[in-house]
Parts: structure tokens; sequence; C-alpha cells
């Protein structure tokens, strides 16, 4: 999963907001110039806002992910966030004898250090009510006085607030004959405040199709689904992603590989195209459709 947003010129910080691992992007010179209207502003915050709600509550799948591996409930063995500051304990009166399991991911109070490079502090509490690899088990994540910081930057904290809800709903087959799990993975009362007081909210539902490889690790995730949200200029979007042209995640990918996302905003879209299907590259190259016209550029 990859991470990262920060302002570029107009239309290409609208396209830096759709980027859910690897947002600090440089826009091709084919892009427009930046508008001055308000409803350009407004899109440029509805996708930088929006952006910011993906990396996040993506950070906190992983990080939960990560909790469930070390308490040995997840064969996977993979640790994609998780440093060594971070401690996962056992909530008080419980161990990992009977479900439900409590369990508690703590990032102290100065700043800890992930594997991402991102400083996070507070903690996330977590219930799982069976074996994360089980049909039915359900995994919430509730956010506890958590702040995270941007990458390599230990002093601009975001609070982050809301629950996150991941439910396996077993062993699926695709068109192509091939097995995977199915996840439903659902944001509620998401709230992201930026250090200078503004805040924007961020609800969301997909689904998330994980693969495994033939030593019983991820190889990739296919995720589509929905959200929406109310920008920090107090105005709503949403984000779509088809299940015909799902995103694909490669675990240690910086980019995303293949797929589409739409993001709306005052009756406008935008649709950015990070590859096509079966492409298999991981690359930094993707192309911005705005206005019927294809605008490639580089991710950074």
């Amino acid at each position: 999963m990859k991470k990262k947003i920060l302002f570029l010129s107009l239309t290409g910080m609208l396209i830096a907001g759709f980027f859910v691992f690897n947002a600090c992007k440089k826009a091709s010179p084919a892009i427009p110039p930046a508008s001055t209207t308000q409803s350009d502003a407004d899109y440029v915050t509805a996708s930088t806002d929006n952006s910011r709600a993906e990396q996040t509550f993506s950070d906190v799948f992983n990080a939960s992910e990560d909790a469930v591996t070390v308490k040995g409930m997840n064969k996977t063995g993979q640790n994609l966030l998780l440093g060594t500051c971070a401690k996962v304990y056992f909530e008080s009166g419980h161990d990992s004898t009977k479900f439900p399991l409590y369990v508690t991911i703590d990032f102290g109070t100065t700043g800890c250090v992930g594997l991402d490079n991102r400083t996070r502090k507070g903690k996330i509490h977590l219930v799982l009510t069976d074996r994360y690899r089980n049909t039915g088990a359900t995994l919430t994540a509730t956010l506890d006085n958590f702040y995270v910081t941007e990458v390599a930057n230990t002093t601009s904290f975001y609070a982050v607030e809301g629950t996150k809800t991941i439910t396996n709903n077993g062993k699926k087959t695709d068109a192509n004959g091939t097995s995977y799990s199915d996840y439903s993975v659902v944001v509620t009362n998401g709230r992201i405040t930026s250090p200078s007081g503004a805040y924007a909210t961020w609800t969301s539902t997909r689904e998330r199709k994980e693969y495994l490889d033939g030593n019983g690790f991820v190889a990739y995730w296919l995720i589509s689904g929905s959200a929406s949200g109310i920008n920090t200029l107090g105005n709503g979007y949403t984000v779509d992603v088809s299940s015909t042209d799902p995103l694909k995640i490669v675990p240690f990918c910086k980019w995303i590989e293949e797929g589409a996302m739409t993001l709306t905003s005052g009756g406008n879209s935008i649709t950015i195209d990070f590859g096509k299907s079966g492409s298999g590259v991981c690359d930094a190259n993707a192309t911005a459709l705005i206005n019927g016209k294809s605008y490639p550029f580089v991710m950074k």
C-alpha cells in the first residue's frame, strides 16, 4: 500500500488526491494550468481530503493485520507497517485462549516511526471475533487519541477518528477459476483534523479480494467500492471504484498497479487510470481523464 499527499498545481492537485498509497506526485506538463474558480478549489480540496482518508484508513487496515499476525491469528506472517517501537498486547483480562480477542496497538505518546516512515502516536483497539482467516471472522479497529504525520515528518500530526470493520466473507472463485479470500471493509464516523484545526469527514464501503501466492503470502489485492465525505470547505463528494476495473495493490509496490477510480464533486467528475488490467507493471505512470481528454502524468 502506498502513501503521501501534497499540493501541486490545481489540476495536478485534484489528480494527486486520488492516490491511496503514494501521493506526492508530479503532473505532466500536458495537464491544463490551474484555474482560480471556487469550483476547482472545491474539487482540489475534495480530492486531497479523500486521498488523506484513503491513505490513513489503509494504514489502519495494515496495522490491524500486522497486529493479528504478531498475535498468531494470521497465517501470512507479513508485517507491512508496524515498526519496532509499536507495542501489541492483549487488553487487561484477555488473552489468546478465548474469542473475542481484545488487542491494543500502542504507538506511545511521543511518536513511533513505522515501516512506511510515517510517525504515529496513540492507540488502535482491536476486537477479533475468530481467527482472522476463518470465514465470518470480524476485526473491528477503533482509534483512540490516534495521530499520524506525513512521510518523514515527525512534528505535524493529523488527528484521526473513526472505526474500521473488516469482515471475512470466505473463499470465493473468480471468473478465471482462481481462488481468493473476500473481505468487506467499512469505515464509519471517519474524521481527520489537520494541524490547523480544519477537518473533513469520511465513510467508505469496499470489497477487498485477497489473492495468495504459492507460499501462502499475499500476492495482491483487488479493491472496489465507494466512499463519500465532507471536505474541509464543508462540501460533499463521492469516490467510486468499479468492480469491473478494481484497484490492484501489490505488497511493497510504491504505486497502484492497475485500475481506475472516479471522484465526483459539484456535479463534475475526474477519472484516474492507473493502468490496464493484466499489465502487472509496478511503475509511476498514470492518466487523468478530464472532460474527455487524457493527460498522462508521473507519480512521485
